[in-house]
């Protein structure tokens, strides 16, 4: 086994064999094709199980540990971010400029991915041995690499550099075959998002970004706002956002060798009342504490759900599952119980829905009483 392989096994902690296997079967994805909602229809690659338990360590061991910066204005990608906070960042302004990308996960550039990655191994790789030798010396960097009977005992980390110059290119090829697929990133493994979170966090955001600039100290008029989740740009302002920023955000999409879906451009006033985003709506209050709710028409349907989930168990879960969802968004002093929200968030969070008490209550009561009825 090449040293490559020996320290992603190491690094991942699985057997030889389990990288042996998912490795010859990294060519063996079924491919499906998915209905979009406007038409088309977008391909989903499902890697075979060995492969893709490989790429969730990938994803859970190795990428979270390389990258650890997290800007908060993406959202989706990255765990522990919500969909939530991509809305209510726009809060406070009045014209929301919208654009999704087109076929997000499968263009982004497997050439840049291979450079972002690589210049992270051998950072990790370099600050890996440094800190072995400073705190362990030479005998525990044996041990742990399984390279020390390569190398003399008056190791320094000059000569590891020497001995292996091309670990972290080799490494970063291991890495790519077991993640990307001919050539793409294929949208539907476990890596696929984060992959895509690596190019928009190195180029693609700060292009976006640099388009719609915010100069406080100078009484700015447009005080624009930024944000981003997965694949769905957004820039909101106090005033209209002029043509020429709108057209110098799809430029800068295009250069870094994105497509704009042009069904999914938009540029609108929130007055209006049917701007969603993220499929939030940004509610103005006159007195300043404005906060994004869910539009009325969700909460309806949903509050069918719920009065149904009360007599058909089997519906239970998705109820239980959207009430849920609704903490984040919604406070209640007593129902449902309240979330540890971000104390800038916590006082533009608006009250539960009222449609929803009541049959909530009525569904956690009956749960309650087919336990008690079931307790021999």
């Amino acid at each position: 086994m090449k040293d490559a392989e020996v320290l992603l096994v190491q690094t991942l902690k699985i057997k030889r064999t389990d990288l042996t296997v998912a490795l010859a079967k990294m060519n063996d994805y079924k491919k499906i094709k998915v209905p979009k909602k406007r038409g088309g229809f977008r391909t989903i690659y499902i890697p075979p199980s060995s492969l893709k338990i490989i790429q969730r360590l990938i994803l859970r061991k190795l990428f979270y540990h390389l990258h650890t910066w997290k800007p908060p204005e993406i959202c989706g990608l990255y765990r522990g971010t919500l969909f939530f906070t991509n809305a209510w960042l726009h809060r406070n302004n009045r014209w929301v400029f919208q654009l999704d990308l087109a076929d997000a996960f499968p263009s982004a550039s497997v050439e840049l991915l291979r450079k972002i990655i690589e210049d992270k191994v051998n950072r990790e790789l370099c600050q890996l041995f440094r800190d072995e030798l400073e705190v362990r010396g030479p005998a525990s960097v044996f041990q742990r690499t399984r390279w020390g009977n390569n190398l003399s005992e008056q190791f320094t980390f000059p000569s590891f550099c020497q001995e292996f110059p091309n670990l972290h290119k080799e490494i970063t090829d291991l890495i790519m075959r077991l993640t990307t697929f001919r050539g793409l990133v294929p949208q539907g493994t476990p890596t696929a998002p984060f992959l895509f979170y690596l190019v928009l966090v190195d180029r693609l955001w700060s292009d976006f970004s640099s388009v719609f600039p915010w100069f406080p100290e100078k009484q700015d008029k447009f005080q624009f706002a930024k944000s981003v989740y997965v694949d769905g740009f957004v820039a909101s302002a106090q005033k209209p956002i002029p043509e020429e920023n709108r057209r110098a955000a799809i430029k800068a999409v295009e250069s870094a060798g994105f497509k704009v879906n042009p069904q999914k451009v938009s540029h609108r006033d929130v007055r209006q009342g049917n701007v969603l985003i993220t499929g939030l709506r940004v509610i103005h209050r006159r007195d300043g504490q404005n906060y994004v709710v869910f539009p009325k028409r969700k909460i309806r349907k949903w509050r069918g759900l719920i009065h149904r989930a009360i007599y058909e168990p089997e519906l239970r879960p998705k109820a239980l599952g959207i009430v849920a969802g609704l903490r984040p968004i919604y406070h209640s002093a007593d129902f449902p119980p309240d979330l540890d929200l971000p104390s800038e968030i916590a006082p533009y969070t608006p009250p539960f829905p009222s449609q929803l008490k009541k049959p909530y209550k009525q569904l956690l009561q009956q749960i309650q009483k087919e336990k008690e009825n079931a307790r021999p």
